[in-house]
């Protein structure tokens, strides 16, 4: 949206730039002799390139499994604004069809200001934090885990020995890379 109105601000001042050189019609070139001309944009960009993670999970224990997909934040934020201090973490996403060993994959990881204080390591203890995932039909809270943001977006969770609602003991990983 500011690139928009940048483009619009250029133009305008284009006119103006040229208005002001040339004078009123019939009055010849500006002193110098040569006339001065702005090219101006024809056309305004629409759409930006969406942000995106490349997620890999991968589990081990009762329930072992592995897999990779990409999810979309959208166009409204960059990898670094994503993780940026000063607003709260979030990353909540459902991956389509059944990327992880057959199983679908739900996740939920949030930290509310003023706990998240931007990149760094956190402990998800619950205090503050809204965390679970779901694998298939297990559901994890992930009491315990640790939290790895990286200031260009990238980051990871790992948890160890955590139970399931269904009883069903696992360790893992889930990591991404943002572009």
């Amino acid at each position: 949206m500011r690139l928009v109105a940048r483009v619009a601000l250029i133009a305008v001042l284009s006119v103006a730039v040229l208005a002001t050189a040339c004078g009123s019609a019939g009055s010849g070139p500006p002193p110098g002799g040569s006339k001065v001309t702005t090219p101006v944009p024809t056309s305004v960009p629409t759409t930006t390139a969406a942000t995106t993670l490349d997620m890999t999970v991968t589990t081990t224990g009762d329930v072992a499994a592995s897999g990779s997909f990409t999810w979309s934040l959208g166009t409204a934020t960059s990898c670094a604004g994503w993780v940026a201090a000063g607003k709260s973490f979030d990353l909540e996403l459902t991956a389509a069809a059944e990327p992880v060993g057959g199983m679908g994959f739900e996740m939920v990881v949030g930290i509310a200001t003023p706990t998240y204080q931007g990149p760094g390591v956190y402990t998800i203890d619950h205090n503050g934090l809204l965390q679970t995932f779901d694998l298939g039909s297990h559901e994890f809270s992930l009491h315990g885990a640790t939290l790895t943001v990286k200031a260009d977006g990238s980051g990871s969770i790992t948890f160890s020995d955590e139970p399931d609602v269904l009883g069903d003991i696992d360790s893992g990983a889930i990591s991404w890379t943002c572009s």
